[in-house]
């Protein structure tokens, strides 16, 4: 019995001594035209140099790796590799990597990573990646991750993702998101630059078209701005907030627009205007239409805050029918400064009037003829 155990160790230490041998086996060279037609028939080697045709495979590279279609490495890449189709490392990466197709890394990465196509990462990736559709890093990102249309991490990232279509980030994310759309899914730290902007929460800034968040420190600025609670600045068309906006509707007029209306909303004192009217008082002409947006803040005073007061500077938009058939409309502008007072009527109503001055640019030109006007305005806001 003693005898059969001793044979048995001396087996057991046998084979894991082949397959150590194996596994550390070591090729400094490595010519494949398309594997095992290549000079390694144990796809477990490690080499330093590797230039292949068509397919080849080996364990390790450490150094060099150039192949016309597809390399295949199943443990670790460290250094350079120049790949025309696809690269598939099993392992980590730690170097330069080249790929005129899909690059995809079963493990870490640290360094470059450049594809044609797409980079995909199963692990946690610092560095640099760049292609033209797609990157991916399964686990955290922290570098530089630029694709013509799609960036992806599905943890924490940062500092940068600049893409044409879309960032995306599962976890945390620090510093400057750039593309179409910008995502974060729990908190941000920087800016977001985008046609849509959202986190979860932010400490930091939002410049889009619309920027959402539950809960924001800092600055949101874009056409609409919705958030959960806001302790900073919103500025934009529509500003919104749950835990403590106010939405109302204005009526309004004045000595240079007939008749107006729009929606006002007042987020931490900010008020900002979007109206839409209708009638040209200094030209006579009631067939002109106005576009305007006023933004400005609310100063409460006196018992429950019933009387404020609110300066604001403002964009008009001037749309005149042509007096000729066939010609397109005279557009034109206005710049504002107005002050006005309001007085609360009821829980649900308001009025406000007041002053300032407006100045008509005669064309969108820098040659524009200019015309000031005392300005004169008035109206109600129903909450």
């Amino acid at each position: 019995m003693e005898v059969a155990v001793g044979l048995a160790a001396v087996v057991v230490l046998f084979v894991g001594g082949v397959c150590r041998a194996e596994e550390t086996a070591h090729q400094p060279v490595n010519l494949s035209f398309f594997y095992p037609l290549s000079t390694n028939t144990n796809p477990d080697i490690s080499t330093n140099f590797r230039l292949n045709l068509f397919y080849g495979r080996v364990g390790t590279i450490r150094g060099f790796d150039l192949g016309a279609f597809v390399s295949r490495t199943d443990r670790d890449v460290r250094g350079l590799q120049l790949t025309g189709v696809y690269s598939h490392t099993g392992g980590d990466i730690h170097g330069a990597v080249f790929t005129g197709g899909l690059n995809y890394v079963g493990g870490d990465g640290r360094g470059v990573q450049v594809a044609g196509l797409v980079n995909f990462n199963r692990g946690a990736y610092r560095g640099v990646q760049y292609a033209t559709f797609f990157n991916f890093a399964q686990r955290r990102f922290y570098g530089v991750q630029w694709a013509f249309l799609f960036n992806m991490s599905n943890e924490d990232s940062g500092p940068f993702q600049v893409a044409t279509v879309a960032n995306l980030t599962g976890g945390d994310f620090r510093g400057l998101q750039l593309g179409g759309v910008n995502f974060v899914n729990d908190s941000m730290r920087g800016a977001q630059v985008g046609i849509l902007n959202f986190a979860y929460e932010y400490r930091g800034v939002q410049i889009g078209g619309l920027n959402i968040a539950e809960k924001a420190e800092g600055a949101v600025i874009g056409a609409i701005n919705f958030v959960g609670e806001l302790d900073g600045v919103p500025v934009g068309a529509v500003n919104l907030e749950k835990a403590g906006g106010n939405a109302d509707w204005s009526i309004f007029a004045s000595n240079i627009v007939l008749a107006s209306t729009g929606l006002r909303t007042v987020v931490n004192g900010f008020v900002s205007t979007l109206g839409v009217g209708a009638g040209d008082i200094p030209e006579e002409r009631d067939d002109t239409f106005f576009l305007s947006w006023h933004y400005g803040y609310l100063f409460p005073f006196g018992e429950r805050e019933r009387w404020q007061l609110s300066p604001d500077l403002g964009f008009v938009h001037i749309m005149p029918q042509s007096e000729e058939e066939g010609k397109n409309n005279d557009r034109h502008f206005a710049l504002q400064a107005r002050l006005t007072g309001e007085v609360r009527l009821s829980p649900r109503a308001a009025a406000f009037f007041g002053g300032g001055l407006s100045v008509r640019f005669s064309a969108y030109s820098s040659k524009a003829s200019t015309d000031f006007d005392p300005l004169i305005v008035g109206g109600v806001t129903l909450f």
